[in-house]
């Protein structure tokens, strides 16, 4: 007699695949939205982010928890490329041309570069990350208030957020102060740490 085997808290991938195969047109939409989304300031094809998040989880290198929705799953894995693509942008050097001593005896000099190093910029996007994931938190039982939060910390406008969230303007004004007064009470001195 064999015992059987637990359940496991992950998807397998054939469990994947039905999930993926039973999105709905309107996860569709919101999957592209938030593709575009992440993309934007990361100079990402929206399509090849998109793909990537599925490619992952069919391949089995990104788990999915069971009681999470695939939507959103696929929307953390597109916010986890995105973080790797500004890290690996961070740490990639810009190639410049030096100037030598010219011939007429007159020494030319390199004037030092006013942006970050790799090692200060990649500190400061960790930072921001830490914020942002810290800020995150405190929504973790409001999906669309999370949504705002990480659209306003990629410079979205309020019609785009609107839009995405699928929200009038009464509605989003409403989440917005929801969002301020959690973060007045959570932070009342400003971010500190």
């Amino acid at each position: 007699m064999t015992t059987p085997e637990p359940a496991s808290d992950r998807l397998s991938v054939s469990e994947v695949e039905e999930a993926i195969d039973a999105l709905t047109d309107a996860d569709w939409v919101r999957l592209k939205k938030v593709s575009i989304i992440y993309a934007r300031n990361r100079k990402l094809c929206p399509g090849d982010l998109l793909q990537e998040a599925f490619a992952s989880v069919l391949d089995g290198s990104r788990k999915c928890p069971r009681d999470v929705a695939m939507v959103r799953v696929l929307g953390g894995i597109m916010r986890s490329l995105r973080s790797s693509a500004a890290k690996s942008e961070a740490l990639r050097k810009e190639l410049r041309l030096v100037p030598q001593h010219g011939g007429d005896g007159v020494e030319e000099f390199d004037h030092p570069d006013p942006s970050p190093d790799p090692e200060q910029a990649l500190a400061s996007d960790q930072e921001c990350e830490m914020i942002l994931a810290e800020v995150l938190a405190l929504f973790s039982d409001d999906e669309t208030a999370q949504i705002i939060v990480e659209g306003i910390s990629d410079d979205m406008s309020a019609n785009e957020l609107r839009e995405l969230t699928g929200l009038d303007e009464k509605e989003y004004a409403t989440k917005r102060r929801l969002i301020r007064r959690r973060l007045d009470r959570s932070y009342p001195q400003g971010w500190k740490k």
